[in-house]
């Protein structure tokens, strides 16, 4: 060893084992060997040697090395995949009876591990285990997501929310297998697969779709945006998954609904009336649109004392206002409804209001929310628009707003406004004027601020509420 190392070689080594023995106990058996050659570990102590150990002798002076390939990642992401047959279509994988897989796929370097391969890592009672011709540890956590590697299935809108965000939380897992996740509210990376899979690819870009055929009874030329509205808003409609069109004001969000009442016409699975909610303020204007670029389609006005829906057409369109729902919601609800809107939907904004409980108890195939301010005020609003429209995609209001909106709104976490857009942006449609592309014909929009005295009577309400209590 001094012809090798230098004449203190030997001292040297007796005092670096000294220090790693205080660190790391174990290292003291070799001290008391006579001839100190090697050092058997048990399977404890190589997984700790594997851990937090390598740090506290790195401290003391003494490096561990470890070859190369032993300490190649085993890592564990969770799959969301569907239980029925291939070639189903995505209309069944959504379902409200449908069941979906939600498994741990374990992978070595990248490569995902077969079943056979994941049982035998299951089966391993050591921290070192054998895998394709190579030693890997395997850490205690990962080998009990082995054991159980079938979690509770979830609901198709649990399913889509966590393909979407890329992310599931423990409490969407159901009971933790042996060795649990971790604390509550830890975030699991997980990816969707089959068809759930090919379903998340094909809606997370709405801009990107086919479009589809220009109705025939349309008498309108769509612009280029427009068309690309209704080519979005007729494929999640046919998914039965619906969406908010949230254009702003001026961009044609009318003849883009009167053209997706008219595409729908044309398949007879989608067929059937469309019910518009508006103000009263509006019910002129969508008759006048209706007449104009659809003059063949049949309009009713369901207002006044003499509303009724005797001798329905199966093409009509029903227009009614938010007042006159409140009150006759129960007869509304006698017709299956192709299709129902919702214009200004921020009428709807509060989950707890009379009129967004009538408006969530009408049957519908398909739901669609017009609107060009989707959120004013808190991101609530937001939770009440896509509840409507695509229920069960953000989960309980208690559970949105501790999940996203109020770290959102304290800005305690960065990531969660990135969470939040990868999963409702599928499902909101939103253009300005100023976008590239859009209408480079049309005016921008005029603000003009008016100045507006207020009353004895407005002053001492207002005084009233600035007031500190």
């Amino acid at each position: 060893m001094e012809r090798l190392l230098g004449p203190r070689a030997e001292t040297e080594t007796l005092l670096a084992l000294r220090r790693g023995a205080r660190a790391w106990p174990p290292l003291q058996r070799l001290l008391d060997d006579a001839a100190p050659d090697q050092l058997r570990l048990t399977d404890d102590e190589a997984f700790d040697l594997l851990g937090d150990a390598t740090d506290a002798l790195r401290a003391a002076g003494v490096g561990v090395h470890w070859p190369r390939e032993l300490v190649k990642a085993l890592t564990a992401t969770a799959e969301i995949g569907q239980r029925t047959a291939p070639g189903s279509t995505a209309g069944g994988l959504l379902d409200t009876e449908a069941i979906l897989d939600f498994r741990w796929q374990i992978s070595l370097g990248g490569e995902p591990l077969t079943e056979a391969e994941m049982d035998a890592l299951a089966e391993s009672r050591r921290p070192l285990v054998r895998l394709r011709d190579q030693w890997v540890v395997a850490d205690p956590k990962l080998v009990a997501r082995a054991k159980r590697r079938r979690m509770e299935p979830l609901t198709p809108m649990e399913a889509l929310s966590a393909a979407l965000t890329g992310e599931a939380e423990r409490s969407e897992m159901g009971v933790p297998p042996a060795g649990g996740w971790g604390r509550d509210g830890d975030r699991v990376p997980c990816t969707a697969v089959g068809a759930l899979g090919d379903l998340v690819a094909r809606i997370r870009d709405p801009e990107s779709r086919t479009l589809v055929p220009h109705p025939v009874a349309l008498k309108a030329t769509l612009r280029e945006y427009q068309k690309r509205g209704l080519a979005w808003l007729a494929e999640m409609c046919a998914l039965g998954l619906g969406g908010c069109l949230a254009d702003d004001m001026g961009l044609g969000k009318t003849i883009t609904l009167l053209a997706l009442h008219l595409h729908r016409q044309s398949d007879p699975t989608t067929a059937g009336p469309t019910l518009v909610v508006c103000p009263a303020s509006l019910l002129g204007n969508w008759q006048r649109e209706a007449a104009r670029f659809a003059p063949l389609t049949p309009v009713r006005r369901y207002h006044g004392g003499d509303r009724h829906l005797k001798d329905l057409a199966g093409d009509e369109i029903v227009l009614v206002t938010y007042g006159v729902l409140r009150r006759d919601r129960e007869v509304l609800a006698e017709t299956a409804w192709s299709l129902v809107a919702a214009d200004e939907a921020q009428h709807v904004k509060n989950p707890y209001a009379v009129t967004a409980r009538e408006l969530r108890a009408l049957p519908a195939r398909a739901r669609v929310a017009l609107t060009g301010t989707p959120v004013e005020n808190n991101l609530s609003e937001l939770w009440a628009l896509l509840d409507w429209t695509t229920p069960g995609l953000l989960g309980t209001l208690t559970a949105f707003r501790d999940r996203h909106a109020r770290a959102i709104e304290a800005g305690e976490d960065p990531e969660a406004a990135k969470r939040l857009s990868r999963l409702v942006r599928p499902f909101l449609l939103r253009r300005k004027k100023s976008d590239p592309g859009v209408a480079p014909e049309l005016p921008p929009k005029t603000e003009t601020d008016h100045i507006v005295p207020l009353t004895a009577e407005h002053g001492a309400v207002w005084y009233s509420s600035c007031s500190p209590h």
